[in-house]
């Protein structure tokens, strides 16, 4: 029956290719140093650049290699980060420590070049991402029993309720699985895909990685009290406050002075009456609060 399993998503030579890291980092480099490179000095600083063009095109590459492997190890990394919004962030702030770093050590390096390539790197990344959660949107199949139902409702996953143990030859990603609720059929198939290389997940793992949540299914037993902090904690806090209201009065006392006295004279510049720096107020609970 192992034909029913197809082989694992994007696992031909030209899709690791056109996905891998590395091709990216070339066509954004291409794109974000030295398309503004040629365009500032021509095709004649290729071949003989001066020193600040050297200098000009490491800080660059630098700076783009630093955004592609920041950015992308966030968005994939962190359960939440899947967000185009934190591109710009990324990119701004690589670009600008390496521009600090440039000014400090007053390196030669065109400002031209350093900011233009920031804001095509600031738009190539952002349209590699889109395309890329496009086109590598996870694609599960799942077994609908237990709580592997609950991966239906995440919008960023395509997710395929499996009917009978067969993949009917799709590729996807991984198959879920809640593993305490399946029988010995679904055990079967899961132990097949595992053999012929396809991606066996536990849903309860799965949802934790994708959301970030971990769901609390039973509370442990707790004694009553237990949550109740010491006596010695209570004693020793008491203590400590008591030391840092006494050590900070004289400071607190001059600060409230000349806020009252502030507030006489503005109360005299405004009505020519004096007014008193509290007002008592008596409202409809048991209590009377003061405000300067």
């Amino acid at each position: 029956m192992n034909e029913l399993i197809p082989a694992r998503r994007f696992d031909r030579f030209f899709e690791q290719l056109l996905f891998s890291r590395v091709f990216s980092i070339v066509i954004g480099w291409s794109l974000c140093v030295a398309l503004p490179y040629v365009l500032m000095w021509g095709p004649r600083a290729v071949w003989s650049p001066d020193n600040g063009q050297v200098t000009a095109a490491l800080v660059t590459t630098l700076a783009l290699v630093l955004s592609n492997v920041a950015v992308f190890r966030l968005l994939t990394r962190y359960p939440g980060g899947r967000n185009a919004a934190l591109v710009a962030p990324q990119v701004m702030v690589i670009y600008l420590i390496l521009s600090l770093i440039v000014l400090v050590f007053r390196l030669e390096v065109s400002r031209y070049l350093l900011f233009a390539s920031g804001i095509v790197a600031l738009f190539w990344l952002h349209i590699e991402f889109m395309a890329l959660q496009h086109l590598k949107k996870v694609k599960l199949a799942v077994i609908d029993m237990g709580r592997a139902a609950e991966l239906t409702k995440i919008p960023f996953i395509d997710t395929r309720i499996l009917k009978a143990p067969d993949l009917q030859e799709v590729r996807y990603d991984g198959v879920v699985a809640d593993f305490d609720a399946i029988d010995g059929t679904w055990e079967r198939f899961l132990t097949r895909c595992v053999l012929k290389g396809t991606a066996v997940y536990n849903a309860k793992h799965l949802l934790e990685s994708l959301t970030g949540r971990v769901s609390i299914r039973k509370m442990s037993e707790n004694d009553i009290g237990s949550l109740l902090p010491s006596r010695n904690y209570e004693r020793l806090k008491f203590l400590f406050d008591m030391v840092i209201v006494l050590l900070t009065l004289p400071l607190v006392l001059i600060v409230c002075a000349v806020t009252a006295v502030c507030i006489r004279l503005d109360s005299l510049v405004r009505s020519c009456i004096p007014r008193p720096a509290l007002v008592a107020a008596t409202g409809p609970l048991p209590y009377t609060s003061f405000a300067a």
